[in-house]
């Protein structure tokens, strides 16, 4: 048979695992497709054959079916991130339920399965995400035939479906909630505005490779970035974007900064200290801590410290108020670079516990292997 063949007013079936749609002829013959949501009746000219199905594309809805609802995400279909945002929420999970029944029924005999139990909020249940940059987005239809616009190729987002070197550049996502959209859009134009390098998959050069936004119970956030070269000045200046910005109130009787637990500092307060004439040319830290969360604000002067997260050294400069760095667990510091009239505060969500320090780096390590 030819792997080009029209079938006409068949009915989308079912899911497939990942997301595919199924369809069946009259004479048996199986056909997997895209965008197709049970209940539809549509045309198939099918592309290619398999050893038992065809894989095929919808040319023509005769018909709708009633658990098809308008995707929320403007980039569904595109973006490999989701797949059923097309069929309503209740039928979502009866499909899956009967994915499972179906699996495990054939494993057990009077196998009693109780119910999905339903998200409250269908969106925003991912606490980690993992976007990639890249500078050879993927571009629409649209965007392909505006010939007389110069477009901008970098982006950060997920893979096109089935293609690992294209990113379907990401406006807004209902995985997460924010701020996870906000860092990820401020990150992307922060980039761009200082001509730093976005990821090139095919040519395998570019500094910024992928960010990953992790989120607690707590709306903690943390924001890990992973650069492919060793470009020390603009690390630099990215990890600068990092830090937390303080709000500052003034007038001309001089400046104020007020700092909040669970609003200007992401956690609960619990202890607080500050460094103060630290001796030239001597470096402080030298240490990580297995459950303590810090936020570092350098109120006068300037110091440095360098994080290393097992994987990867980085080195922050801090000399403005109104600036503050989240220092995660597990994470090794050093201070350097003290000026004369450095004054360093430091907060913190954990009393002070001895037995909390990583005091060695050597046993550090062995906590990321």
């Amino acid at each position: 048979m030819s792997k080009n063949k029209l079938f006409e007013s068949l009915e989308i079936l079912d899911i497939g695992s990942k997301g595919q749609s199924i369809a069946k002829s009259k004479d048996g013959i199986v056909l997997m497709v895209k965008n197709g949501v049970p209940g539809d009746i549509v045309d198939i000219k099918t592309y290619r054959k398999k050893k038992n199905y065809f894989l095929g594309n919808i040319i023509n809805y005769r018909a709708y079916s009633k658990h098809r609802v308008e995707p929320k995400c403007a980039h569904f279909g595109l973006c490999g991130g989701c797949k059923l945002q097309n069929v309503s929420y209740d039928f979502q999970t009866k499909l899956k339920e009967n994915k499972i029944k179906h699996s495990l029924n054939k494993l057990f005999q009077n196998i009693n399965i109780e119910p999905i139990l339903k998200c409250k909020d269908q969106f925003n249940y991912r606490n980690k995400l993992e976007f990639s940059f890249t500078d050879n987005k993927w571009l629409t239809s649209d965007e392909i035939k505006n010939d007389d616009q110069k477009i901008d190729r970098r982006g950060i987002g997920f893979h096109k479906s089935g293609m690992w070197d294209k990113i379907v550049d990401i406006e807004k996502c209902y995985l997460q909630k924010n701020p996870s959209n906000k860092i990820r859009l401020e990150l992307k134009e922060f980039a761009k505005k200082n001509n730093i390098s976005f990821y090139n998959a095919r040519l395998r050069k570019g500094l910024l490779r992928s960010i990953t936004i992790r989120n607690s119970s707590l709306n903690q956030f943390m924001v890990l970035i992973q650069f492919f070269e060793d470009n020390k000045k603009d690390i630099e200046l990215i990890m600068s974007f990092k830090k937390i910005k303080f709000k500052c109130f003034g007038d001309e009787r001089g400046s104020l900064v007020a700092l909040e637990s669970n609003k200007d500092i992401p956690f609960d307060i619990k202890r607080v200290y500050y460094i103060f004439s630290s001796k030239d040319g001597l470096s402080r830290g030298f240490h990580a801590h297995r459950n303590l969360k810090q936020v570092a604000v350098c109120l006068n002067g300037s110091c440095r410290f360098v994080l290393d997260d097992g994987k990867q050294k980085t080195s922050m400069l801090l000399n403005n108020p109104l600036e503050g760095i989240m220092i995660q667990d597990l994470i090794w510091r050093e201070m350097y670079d003290f000026s004369p009239d450095c004054v360093l505060l430091v907060l913190a969500d954990q009393y002070y516990d001895e037995g909390d320090y990583i005091r060695d780096f050597e046993e550090f390590k062995k906590f990321h292997k």
